[in-house]
């Protein structure tokens, strides 16, 4: 797979350049042949699995090295660029298993150093120039002095307001390169976040000029099962390419609707862009506080049934009761606070917006005329967009009526049909769409986020795992 897709990149200004994440683990440590190299054989839980599984490998055991220098010894050579990206972000379990007892010593930063270091040996040995995300190491910004001086940090934050600036300058201050790495924000919301996407990208473009960065790396997740369609963030790559090619003030997201839709969408009615941008907002209704990291519509269908641990009930209760409320929410837990949580923050005037305008929007697809051997999959995939979309607003709906805190198996006969219909249509639709242009590999797992919401409407037990085993 990695030497047909180097056919690809045969244009020399246009390098393939590879992610194999040295942490978390580039490969499923739930195998069986390779728990021995977790940190957490046992597992852990941790925010991308319902499962408890092992995650990170151990960065102090001879065995990691064996086995990543020799994944490195064969994919390397099949990328020309001279750019290899390690990963070595949001090491949830470091210092929690194997490793405890040297990160009581010495501090998990200073573990996490030496791991880093180590890698780099070994990535220079093979010619290639490191790069890795930077999420752990500001956490000490007096070590970053201690980083080898050909690294370069992928600085990497996804929300409107991000601070870039405060770690940029001290990257800039220690002479390491750095990458500025906002995000499309299609990930856990299922049509977009329009609006803090563009405010995103734009200002880690501004901060990337400000503080001389060497590069603007693009990021589009799949947390949760990658149930977004990946036409959603096509508006977002297209203006985040923009502002790192040329950002100045008047570079206006409206502005660049008619380019995008000629050369991007290959749209003759001049509206897909749009209408894009518009399904993309609609999230904004739907509360009367910022989620971050998705939106609200997206986070009940995950977890059905534990809305204390949704981060729209964390965000609101934050900032109602600062602190203190988000540690009642993760803490206690009670129906009271869960209850009240989401009651305070629902908007039914703006769910019933949604609904409205998601009429409207599949209205004016219907007329866009777009051209080009991806303009069915384009138009089929914003048409599943909104019907999904349309399904998450009414489930909310139905369940803010009983209570969040409450099973949604425990819903009336009648909403428990109409979702389990529109459930039924979903399904293969999103199977459908996921073959066109995605491996197979991942797609069960993802799918099975949807039939364990229809386990959980029917009130029986979880179907499958939403991980691959």
């Amino acid at each position: 797979e990695i030497g047909h897709s180097a056919l690809f990149s045969t244009n020399p200004s246009v390098p393939l350049s590879p992610v194999y994440r040295a942490n978390p683990a580039a490969v499923r440590l739930v195998h069986e042949e390779y728990k021995h190299l977790a940190e957490c054989p046992e597992g852990i839980n941790h925010p991308f699995s319902f499962e408890k599984e092992p995650f990170s490998l151990c960065p102090n055991q001879k065995e990691t090295f064996e086995f990543l220098n020799g994944l490195y010894d064969q994919i390397l050579p099949s990328f020309s660029s001279e750019n290899f990206n390690v990963g070595l972000d949001e090491t949830f379990d470091l210092g929690v298993g194997r490793s405890h007892n040297q990160c009581k010593e010495l501090g998990k930063e200073v573990v996490y150093l030496q791991y880093l270091n180590r890698i780099h040996e070994e990535i220079s040995k093979r010619g290639k120039k490191m790069l890795f995300y930077a999420d752990i190491i500001v956490r000490k910004p007096e070590l970053i002095s201690q980083l080898p001086k050909d690294i370069t940090a992928l600085i990497w934050g996804y929300e409107f307001d991000f601070d870039f600036d405060k770690h940029a300058k001290v990257f800039q201050q220690n002479q390491i390169d750095f990458f500025v790495c906002p995000g499309t924000s299609s990930w856990c919301s299922i049509s977009g976040r329009t609006d803090n996407s563009l405010q995103n990208l734009r200002i880690a473009s501004a901060s990337g000029r400000k503080y001389e960065a060497k590069g603007y790396l693009i990021t589009d997740w799949g947390d949760n099962g990658h149930l977004q369609q990946f036409s959603v963030s096509l508006f977002p790559i297209s203006y985040g390419a923009c502002c790192a090619w040329n950002l100045v003030d008047s570079l206006e997201p409206t502005s660049l609707h008619s380019s995008i839709n000629r050369f991007v969408f290959k749209d003759e009615s001049n509206n897909m862009t749009g209408i894009a941008s518009e399904l993309g907002n609609l999230y904004h209704y739907a509360v009367d506080f910022h989620v971050p990291n998705g939106s609200l519509l997206f986070w009940p269908l995950i977890f059905p049934l534990a809305i204390q641990k949704m981060p729209a009930v964390k965000a609101l209760a934050k900032e109602k009761a600062g602190r203190f409320g988000e540690w009642m929410v993760y803490n206690l837990g009670s129906g009271m606070i869960k209850a009240a949580s989401w009651f305070v923050g629902v908007n039914y005037k703006g769910l019933n917006i949604i609904l409205e305008s998601l009429v409207k929007l599949q209205d004016r697809l219907s007329d866009v005329k777009l051209q080009g051997k991806h303009s069915e999959t384009i138009s089929d995939q914003f048409l599943f967009t909104i019907e999904f979309l349309r399904f998450a607003t009414k489930m909310t709906i139905f369940r803010s009526k009983v209570g969040l805190d409450k099973d949604v198996s425990q819903l009336a006969d009648q909403p428990k049909k109409e979702l389990l219909d529109c459930l039924e249509d979903l399904i293969p639709k999103f199977r459908s769409l996921w073959i066109r242009n995605c491996r197979q590999g991942g797609l069960d797992a993802s799918t099975n986020y949807f039939h364990n919401l229809v386990a959980h409407i029917q009130g029986k037990s979880l179907v499958a795992p939403t991980r691959p085993k």
